[in-house]
């Protein structure tokens, strides 16, 4: 069932799919909804001012290293314009 933020109920469908345990997957629609995301948060804020998104909407990818307002984890993102519509991953970043 959709709610506001996408078919999150359905993220244990697509999760088992996703080869690294911790690798962040999101997709983002025209307006910066989120409609999944597997970092197990539930409401997210418009996205279409992140910065891999802006950059992703301007010339279809963009790449970021910056901290999640969603998680708080910092990660590194890359975002794919497909169709209007944004594919996102994030790797988080490991201190060594």
């Amino acid at each position: 069932m959709p709610t506001k933020y996408g078919h999150q109920p359905d993220r244990n469908k697509f999760h088992g799919d996703i080869p690294q345990e911790d690798l962040r997957v999101t997709i983002i629609d025209p307006s910066g909804d989120v409609l999944f995301d597997n970092s197990g948060t539930d409401e997210f804020n418009n996205h279409n001012d992140r910065s891999e998104v802006r950059k992703a909407r301007l010339y279809n990818e963009g790449f970021a290293i910056r901290s999640s307002e969603s998680t708080g984890k910092r990660y590194f993102y890359s975002a794919s314009n497909i169709g209007g519509y944004i594919y996102r991953s994030a790797c988080p970043m490991i201190h060594m």
